[in-house]
């Protein structure tokens, strides 16, 4: 049998020629002991060697004086903020972990980490440019100091001596010679030390702190902090090895995206819905960034003629986790094929009777099966969205005058559910959102901006060919309300708390025929991409007069499943056109119906377009705002004219309603709220 420990893992089995190694080492950190003193570096080695010794055989209880032993050393002869201390900390960390005491490990982990950034550890990429730090500046600047005190010294020393002051001079070439000293200690430098280590090196020193950080939080559940910590491992990541190209950020990526599925199953236990589904938003985010980078990576190894099974098991990993997301979104539609590659590629690579194989295949079962009892077709939004959206219609139809005429959706249940909608389905639709008075003046200003239109048909890439013009005149009464909603939005959905602007308004008109094919109006995945810009929302409204039968009429909005792609082929004078790799299937037909308002993220997470307008003689008029969080307005807006480079400051809080009353800002919104969309379709929108 096995021998074991007495927490039930297995103990390693001592090797004659291991406890041999043992026997010596201790024999020769006590020799070196008694030849250099305690705190020598050769003891120190021999110490190191023997605690990570008896870590290897399994006494971890008797590695641990060892390690706390050798920590107090270093410290001592390195100082605390030194990469040797550090990394005896964590030497000291893992041997407390083995010994099953976890809450101190995360203690001097977090110690650890702490130091790493005061000795000037940086979650970000090392500048490449060569110049010298200023901390490089001030060491070179503070040894010259301390060679001229000392040369000074001398040079005074020589004259009292000539003078026959042969004590003094003693004095006076000690004291100069402590001064320069002082002067350079005191600006981070010793004489005998190396060059401080460089910011990858680092890097790589709070990698090993962050990581195990991470994993000790996970085994602990407390997945929040896990997922805190696994982000800082794949910035770490990307600083220590140059960049987001080495698999290890990935991996990383992929944990963090776990844990945040593991934390939105918590949340659901305790019946936080909202909170639940933001986790897996979260995941989904880190999961599809990770899914590219690797997409990337096995691209790159097949265009080289290279076979690497472990980049294939990992990428099956990631869509099996990605496909997982989508399942508790109740996204079928995504969730299905992710399930079969990650099936099709474990079974290659592992064998059909793989445990982890063989329950890719069931869940690939299980989701095609739903999927072929679903509506293939889009879901069309016609004149009435009470299908989708239930308690939206219900309160606009019972509370139309709480905030004045068409203000119904500041109240504080109307506010929730367009957060809800959010952030379950990425899009939300508020029909009514003017009123009919407000409504009928902003059709008229519409009719008189159409001399202003400008053509968009020179942009091929994205087919497209409506007329566009910026900031007309007489859209007032929509722009208020519109940013008076997403100040209201903002204060509730996390998701929007970064948007501080927003672009001017662009009006829009689609003539017989006119389309707008698949986009996204910003190409971004977490910061990265092409055609990167600060858009976080779109807000389109219409301005139909009339019944519009969105069969005969056409000219719906259709919108798309997020895509998982990085956005490579955009050129500099398209918005974010989508790329063919990991594209959606289309979920949603809105119609373009009069007073009606649609809310959609503007990235990835929703690929949308304007389907062809079919009825002779018709015309389709949008007004579209753009709200912008942080971030660097691309240069070539202020170039063209379908383009506009402007940027209009949200206020601080509502404006005051037509009826004069002030909207509730602070509402909570209850887990019922986020019941109410709990349809299985989820996407974007124009």
């Amino acid at each position: 049998m096995e021998p074991t420990s007495d927490q039930g893992r297995p103990t390693p089995v001592k090797s004659e020629e291991s406890q041999e190694r043992l026997r010596f080492l201790v024999v020769e950190a006590a020799r070196l002991r008694s030849e250099d003193g305690h705190d020598s570096e050769r003891v120190l080695d021999k110490m190191g060697e023997l605690g990570q010794m008896l870590c290897e055989l399994g006494q971890a209880c008797e590695a641990l004086p060892v390690f706390r032993k050798l920590a107090e050393s270093m410290q001592r002869l390195y100082g605390p903020h030194h990469l040797q201390t550090v990394g005896c900390l964590v030497s000291l960390a893992g041997c407390l972990a083995a010994s099953q005491d976890h809450a101190e490990a995360v203690v001097v982990l977090r110690d650890c980490r702490s130091r790493c950034f005061k000795m000037g550890a940086v979650l970000e990429p090392e500048d490449k440019s060569g110049a010298l730090t200023t901390s490089g500046k001030d060491r070179a600047a503070t040894q010259l100091l301390a060679r001229a005190i000392t040369a000074l010294s001398v040079l005074v020393a020589a004259v009292v001596a000539w003078l026959g002051y042969w004590q003094l001079a003693t004095c006076i070439v000690t004291t100069l010679t402590i001064l320069g000293t002082f002067a350079y200690r005191s600006k981070g430098g010793t004489v005998t030390e190396p060059e401080k280590p460089n910011t990858q090196t680092l890097s790589a020193a709070l990698l090993a702190v962050v990581e195990p950080l991470a994993q000790l939080n996970h085994g602990a559940k407390d997945f929040e902090g896990a997922a805190a910590y696994f982000h800082e491992t794949a910035l770490s990541t990307a600083a220590a090895y140059g960049g987001t190209g080495h698999p290890r950020y990935a991996v990383a990526l992929c944990s963090e995206g776990r844990s945040w599925m593991e934390r939105s199953v918590q949340l659901r236990e305790g019946s936080d819905h909202i909170g639940a589904v933001a986790c897996v938003r979260r995941a989904e985010q880190r999961l599809c960034e990770a899914s590219i980078l690797q997409q990337r990576g096995l691209h790159d190894a097949a265009a080289a003629s290279r076979s690497n099974e472990g980049a294939e098991l990992a990428y099956a990993k990631t869509q099996l986790n990605l496909a997982t997301c989508y399942h508790l979104l109740d996204q079928t539609a995504q969730a299905a094929p992710l399930f079969a590659t990650s099936a099709e590629i474990m079974e290659r690579h592992l064998g059909p009777e793989d445990p982890r194989a063989r329950q890719a295949r069931e869940a690939a079962s299980a989701a095609a099966s739903r999927l072929g009892k679903e509506v293939a077709e889009p879901m069309l939004v016609a004149d009435d969205p009470g299908a989708l959206f239930p308690r939206l219609e219900a309160l606009r139809c019972t509370e139309p005058l709480a905030g004045g005429a068409g203000a119904w959706w500041r109240s504080a249940a109307a506010v929730a559910e367009v957060a809800a909608s959010l952030e379950k389905r990425r899009f939300a639709v508020l029909d009514g959102f003017v009123g009919a008075e407000a409504a009928a003046t902003l059709r008229a200003a519409c009719l008189a901006a159409t001399g202003s239109l400008l053509p968009t048909c020179e942009r091929t890439l994205v087919p497209r060919s409506d007329e566009v013009a910026w900031e007309p005149s007489g859209f007032e009464p929509l722009t208020e309300r519109a940013d008076d909603l997403l100040v209201l939005l903002r204060a509730r959905c996390p998701q929007l708390a970064a948007i501080t602007s927003r672009q001017r308004l662009m009006f829009a008109r689609y003539r017989t025929g006119a389309h707008f094919g698949r986009h996204v109006d910003n190409n971004c995945v977490r910061g990265h991409g092409p055609q990167c810009n600060p858009r976080v929302l779109t807000a389109v409204y219409y301005m139909q007069d009339g019944q519009w039968d969105a069969r005969a009429d056409g000219g719906c909005l259709r919108l798309y499943a997020p895509d998982c792609a990085d956005g490579a082929g955009a050129d500099a004078g398209t918005v974010g056109a989508a790329t063919e790799t990991g594209r959606g299937v289309a979920l949603y037909d809105v119609a373009p119906v009069g007073d009606r308002l649609v809310l959609f993220f503007s990235d990835q997470r929703c690929p949308h377009e304007v389907l062809p307008v079919l009825r002779a003689g018709a015309e389709r008029f949008a007004a579209t705002l753009w709200y912008m969080g942080g971030g660097t307005v691309p240069e070539f807006w202020g170039k063209i004219a379908t383009h506009d480079s402007s940027l209009v400051p949200l206020p601080s809080a509502p404006r005051e309603s037509a009826g004069g009353c002030s909207p509730p800002v602070a509402a909570v919104c209850s887990s019922s709220s986020w019941s109410v969309v709990s349809s299985d379709r989820a996407s974007g929108v124009e």
